[in-house]
């Protein structure tokens, strides 16, 4: 009865005033000295967009764990996007980033031009996508059961038949942590085929705030936007043709798939964003750098006496 005739489970105060730290880079993040709970969004490196009318790169792994015990200075290690492949190859997947013992995985590379040898979108937090040659498969994402889910899978490739120069061939685009990636299409007119879309990525803001915030990523042009919260966004595939249809990232700071001769544009850095697919003969966008957010929380659990309650206000410990 120590605790004044009041049953309940241990008490426990996390006096972290809620801040929130952002880690664009590997190395260690000092918690204050009353943090006993955290939220953390741990997104891993996207993966690169592969060469030559290719898929775009999947989405780093996207995750986030609520209420998690921490305390003390804890390392995070921020995963570097995987690089785009050159024409005809496939793109490297992303690296893992991870907190407090808490991972999430790097996208899977976007497949190459020559999948009929055994080359397809790579599998990760979110597949590459496929290749538009032969049809070529996607790579997986880890979806559920996987707990909390990291992200989806990739699109598949173009195969529509036909001579070369008049069929438009298009790269599936990477998945994202929200969506998977389109799938490429193709035939004549150019226009309104090629490359597939990337997979949108997820927002974060009911969790780390509403936009705009310092630590969310601006936008850029060539990429999926970033500056409402939302990470994670896959890769554009890329397009067979010198027109017509151009892929666009997914939302999260996925890159734009190319034209012919045209490179994948690269992930937004920190954003985990997959890269584009390379255009035919053109090389693959590198996939985003990862990132690691932590908020320290102000909260209370268990049961309180009364005296409790006013010697930790007195202490300005009281949440």
């Amino acid at each position: 009865m120590a605790n004044g005739g009041i049953i309940g489970p241990p008490n426990l105060t996390s006096f972290g005033k809620n801040k929130v730290t952002s880690k664009t880079s590997s190395g260690c993040v000092s918690l204050q000295s009353g943090t006993r709970l955290v939220d953390t969004l741990v997104v891993a490196g996207g993966g690169g967009g592969g060469g030559g009318t290719a898929g775009g790169g999947g989405a780093g792994g996207l995750r986030i764990f609520q209420n998690q015990s921490a305390s003390g200075t804890l390392a995070a290690v921020v995963g570097a996007g995987g690089a785009g492949g050159p024409s005809g190859t496939s793109g490297t997947s992303g690296n893992d980033s991870s907190f407090n013992s808490q991972t999430s995985s790097g996208g899977g590379g976007g497949g190459n031009t020559v999948c009929a040898c055994g080359s397809i979108g790579l599998s990760g937090g979110s597949g590459g996508g496929g290749a538009g040659f032969f049809d070529c498969n996607a790579g997986t994402g880890n979806t559920p059961p996987v707990s909390p889910p990291q992200g989806n899978n990739g699109g598949d490739g173009d195969a529509t038949p036909g001579p070369g120069p008049t069929t438009n061939l298009g790269g599936g685009g990477g998945g994202g942590a929200s969506a998977v990636g389109g799938d490429g299409t193709g035939g004549s007119p150019f226009a309104s085929t090629g490359g597939g879309d990337g997979g949108a990525g997820s927002p974060v803001t009911s969790v780390f705030g509403a936009a705009p915030q310092p630590f969310y990523i601006p936008n850029s042009p060539n990429t999926g936007a970033t500056a409402c919260g939302v990470f994670a966004g896959g890769g554009g595939g890329g397009n067979r043709q010198p027109s017509g249809r151009c892929a666009a990232g997914g939302t999260g700071g996925g890159g734009k798939g190319g034209l012919a001769n045209a490179a994948g544009v690269n992930g937004n850095t920190n954003s985990g964003g997959g890269g584009g697919g390379g255009g035919n003969n053109a090389t693959g966008g590198t996939g985003g750098p990862g990132i690691v957010i932590v908020k320290e929380l102000n909260k209370a659990s268990g049961k309180w006496t009364l005296a409790e309650q006013l010697e930790a206000l007195e202490e300005g410990t009281w949440v």
